[in-house]
């Protein structure tokens, strides 16, 4: 597909691309602006969005991005652009942007795209609830998004006038749509509206919690605002020392769907309706724990999901006590039973097998580390991963041999092959 590499003039230096001097390494991350209309009477969205690019580590002769499915592309332009292919059929969408030089390690481009799409599963008609972000590629996304954090600057139109939105980011109504902007480099731009949504806030103690909600008796808000101010009290203690996290937006779905869980950004998670029972305070734990637990990529997963288990775990022990994590623990222990080794597992091979390794059998290695450790030792390791930005196993460790000992870490990496 022959891509538009000049639109009514309004990229500079088409003409003279080719020996176009390189940009300097920029002093900040990746950057997305533009706006998004969302039209739930026609169940589609439209997108005009420029995309501060910046590359990573090596030179990219071509930009890779995931992009939903169903998007019809009216433009994807650049400086240097030549041609564009959209593979649709890919497990995650495929767009690939042929440049007339490579871009060198960390290189800057700003990429326009034009699109229009259908919200699919993004629309919940029977609630008048819509919920955009990444998990459905509503906008570009690096496939290596950990690794590839971003700001944005979006605004955001809809039929649905009345509604309020909440997002990860900052959100400011004014007359005819609304602003969201980024409070801090994060690797979504998650937009949550509906006419039925209400607020409950908390506000004491330094904190600014939020729960969002079409139902707030029905979903227990204050228990979920106690779940959280508890799960932030200990998490903060233990890994929030230079971090600490204590503005929390909690969105609450107003449906449940078989196989659909909820997720966590930076000060933000959305959790799935029904989930108010004594399993609420691990639920909620575990999401705030990714605050300092999102940093590997998709192959390295279990470093984010099986280490923000089991610091929930430690919550849970801290708050309600040792039984109830020991419960958890034997639990946990008999799951993962038969599991192939954690080190080298890859989720994208192994889908169906992933709950059990990153739920189950990380958090139980953890457990056999923390025991052969101490509590103290072990929390001083946790903190010294979370200080080195670990994003992978053979880092994590380096990072033990350092914290423990070179005989610990290497018992331990026996175990993550076993």
């Amino acid at each position: 597909m022959k891509l538009i590499a000049c639109v009514a003039g309004l990229l500079v230096g088409c003409t003279s691309q080719r020996s176009a001097a390189p940009r300097p390494i920029p002093q900040s991350p990746s950057r997305i602006d533009g706006e998004v209309n969302v039209t739930t009477r026609t169940g589609t969205f439209s997108a005009r969005l420029t995309y501060s690019y910046v590359a990573g580590d090596s030179a990219e002769p071509v930009v890779r991005l995931n992009l939903a499915s169903g998007a019809q592309l009216d433009t994807v332009a650049c400086a240097t652009c030549t041609s564009f292919d959209f593979d649709r059929q890919s497990r995650d969408p495929t767009l690939s942007i042929a440049l007339a030089r490579p871009l060198a390690s960390h290189e800057r481009i700003d990429l326009r795209f034009v699109y229009r799409a259908p919200l699919e599963e993004a629309w919940d008609s029977a609630h008048a609830y819509v919920e955009l972000g990444l998990d459905n590629l509503w906008f570009p996304v690096p496939p290596n998004v950990t690794s590839r954090r971003f700001t944005y600057h979006m605004i955001v139109r809809s039929d649905l006038r009345t509604s309020e939105l909440v997002s990860n980011g900052s959100v400011r109504k004014t007359e005819d749509d609304w602003l969201v902007t980024s409070t801090t480099p994060d690797i979504d731009i998650d937009l949550v509206f509906s006419p039925n949504i209400k607020i409950v806030a908390d506000t004491a103690g330094g904190y600014d919690l939020r729960i969002a909600s079409t139902n707030p008796a029905e979903d227990d808000a204050p228990a979920l605002l106690a779940h959280i101010r508890h799960s932030l009290d200990f998490l903060n203690r233990l890994l929030g020392a230079a971090d600490p996290l204590r503005r929390v937006t909690a969105v609450v779905r107003p449906y449940s769907v078989e196989g659909q869980g909820g997720y966590a950004r930076n000060g933000y998670f959305v959790m799935t309706k029904g989930r108010n029972t004594g399993d609420d305070l691990h639920y909620v734990a575990h999401e705030l724990s990714h605050h300092w637990w999102l940093q590997a990529g998709r192959r390295e997963a279990w470093l984010n999901e099986s280490f923000a288990e089991y610091t929930a775990m430690m919550a849970i022990r801290s708050l309600s006590g040792p039984m109830v994590f020991d419960a958890l623990m034997r639990e946990k222990e008999q799951q993962s039973q038969g599991l192939p080794p954690i080190y080298g597992f890859d989720r994208a091979a192994a889908p169906r097998l992933a709950p059990g390794m990153f739920y189950r059998k990380g958090p139980v290695v953890l457990h056999q580390l923390e025991t052969e450790l101490g509590e103290s030792v072990f929390m001083r390791f946790l903190q010294a991963v979370i200080a080195a930005r670990v994003k992978d196993t053979d880092t994590l460790v380096n990072v033990l041999a350092r914290v423990a000992s070179q005989d610990v870490a290497d018992r331990f990496m026996e175990r993550l092959k076993q």
